[in-house]
């Protein structure tokens, strides 16, 4: 896999100098970690007299998203499949005044956003 560069080499390693009474002295390890593919979904502007525009933002960038729109009652509105993580939708400009839900799922990861759509 890759290689990690650091400071250390493979000589003795120096004692460390102590100002005071002695403390315990532990060398850091570098390691190779993967990042939780974390999603993130922001409504902006929220609450709009307009439209809403969600920006979703992951870890995982090679998996696309799906977003599904529905009113406070559930019913859908709008359903967005391949959305392309780090772009943004734009919806609800015919909407009427009131709150919605937009549903966003990247493979097992599920967020929701409340929206609410002034007169």
């Amino acid at each position: 896999k890759g290689v990690i560069w650091n400071s250390f080499d493979c000589g003795t390693p120096q004692a460390p100098q102590f100002a005071s009474a002695p403390q315990m002295y532990v060398a850091a390890e570098s390691k190779v970690v993967d990042l939780p593919k974390e999603l993130t979904v922001k409504a902006a502007p929220n609450p709009t007299t307009n439209f809403f525009m969600l920006t979703i933002t992951s870890n995982d960038v090679k998996t696309d998203a799906r977003v599904r729109v529905m009113d406070a009652a559930g019913r859908p509105l709008n359903q967005f499949n391949k959305v392309v993580i780090g772009s943004s939708v734009t919806f609800g400009q015919s909407y009427t005044s009131g709150s919605y839900f937009a549903e966003v799922s990247q493979g097992t990861q599920h967020k929701v956003v409340k929206l609410i759509k002034l007169l």
